[in-house]
């Protein structure tokens, strides 16, 4: 059962999970402010990035594993063969000298970004079910996952079809879109707009006027 109106749950703290969870996206906003409003170097901001931030992450992915006793008595096939991806991008340079084409790792880069940003979603997918699951609230998981999906990869194939850069990586004409390729654009933006005001209009809805106790 969930009351709506209820003072919500948070995993640790409202304090910390603000700070800790959702300041990340004060942070890069703040970065996209520095690139866009006082022109600092994108390739400065980027290393700043990946050493301060992204890097330790990472680094801490592999502390808690591959320097952890018990991860290798419990799971050193696994490890063991995780560390293969490590041989696909050097494969796919090797494609490259082999076909004399840079097509073999332009591809590669192109699975990782889109891995990386499925990666992403995924995370924010796990908070969402986390959120939920502490609040005893099942009964809104369906319109949260399908607005998180659709929020997060309706900008991601407009960027595709739309930005110069990602059309040259795709072998799509420069300066010049198709009649569907411009449908299929505006049918994108049409449809995250459609989702995150319908999101706002459920939330208002629903948490605007407190109600008697429904079933989760």
């Amino acid at each position: 059962m969930l009351t709506v109106g209820l003072t919500p749950k948070w995993l640790v703290s409202r304090e910390f999970d603000l700070t800790w969870f959702f300041g990340g996206a004060l942070l890069s906003l703040l970065f996209l402010g520095l690139y866009f409003g006082v022109g600092a170097s994108i390739v400065a901001l980027w290393w700043i990035w990946l050493l301060a931030f992204d890097g330790p992450h990472i680094g801490a992915a592999f502390t808690r594993t591959y320097l952890d006793a018990n991860e290798w008595r419990t799971r050193r096939n696994l490890l063991l063969v995780s560390l293969l991806t490590f041989v696909v991008g050097p494969l796919f340079l090797a494609a490259n000298v082999i076909t004399h084409s840079e097509d073999p790792f332009l591809l590669f880069l192109g699975f990782a970004t889109f891995y990386s940003y499925y990666h992403v979603v995924r995370q924010h997918y796990g908070f969402i079910a986390l959120y939920n699951a502490v609040n005893h609230d099942t009964g809104s998981m369906a319109i949260d996952r399908w607005t998180l999906y659709i929020g997060c990869w309706a900008p991601y194939a407009y960027f595709l079809i739309t930005h110069p850069k990602a059309r040259q990586l795709l072998r799509l004409p420069i300066g010049h879109r198709t009649s569907i390729e411009q449908f299929v654009a505006y049918a994108l933006l049409a449809i995250w707009i459609i989702a995150i005001a319908g999101y706002i209009i459920y939330s208002i809805r629903r948490y605007a006027t407190p109600r008697s106790p429904i079933s989760s």
